[in-house]
Formats: C-alpha cells, structure tokens, sequence
C-alpha cells in the first residue's frame, strides 16, 4: 500500500516513477534502464544491504535512499547517501530527492 502511495505522489509531483514487489525485479530494472536516484523500503527476496551492495557495483554514483523502521541501522555503512524513518513524510521524502538531485521542489 505505502508502494502505492508513494508511486502515486511522485507521479504527481511530475516525477516518473517505477515500483516493484521484490529486489530482484527491481535490480533487472535497474540494470536495463538506469532511474535517476533509487528509493528502497522493504526488499522482498534479497537482504536490503545486499541490494544496495549490488546497486553500487552496477551503478556507482546512483543517489540512494533508504526508508527503515526504527530498529533497522547500519545503511549508512552499505553506501546510502540518506536513510529517512518510518512513518513516511512525503514531504521530507520529496525534499530529499530534490535535494540529491539537484532540482526544484515541486508543490503539490
């Protein structure tokens, strides 16, 4: 559902935006048509920090952020760029992409 939500937004924000349901759909993605910055939360069928490992190995200097529950750490250390708790705040979410990437905040 929170997949949902936040796909939704940036679509609305003007942002293409893709989601999947598991790591390894997402990295055969990733792989065939590089995004701009990569957004993780819970990472169905691959450990998180693995996934990330593998997304520096594939693409270097891709933006990631990283949405953890409270007890979760250690992402900082696996070559995240941001890690935002949960509950989610798409406003700091949309902030923090526009941010990393260098462009104008959108106001929805």
């Amino acid at each position: 559902m929170m997949r949902k939500i936040v796909h939704d937004f940036f679509w609305f924000c003007g942002h293409k935006a893709h989601c999947f349901g598991n790591a390894e759909s997402a990295f055969a993605a990733l792989k065939k048509n590089p995004p701009d910055i990569v957004i993780i939360g819970s990472t169905p069928g691959m450990d998180r920090k693995a996934l990330i490992t593998a997304l520096r190995q594939e693409r270097p200097g891709i933006p990631v952020i990283s949405i953890v529950g409270p007890k979760e750490e250690g992402f900082t250390e696996a070559g995240m760029e941001m890690v935002l708790g949960r509950p989610i705040d798409l406003k700091g979410l949309m902030d923090a992409v526009s941010s990393m990437l260098d462009i104008p905040r959108p106001h929805p």
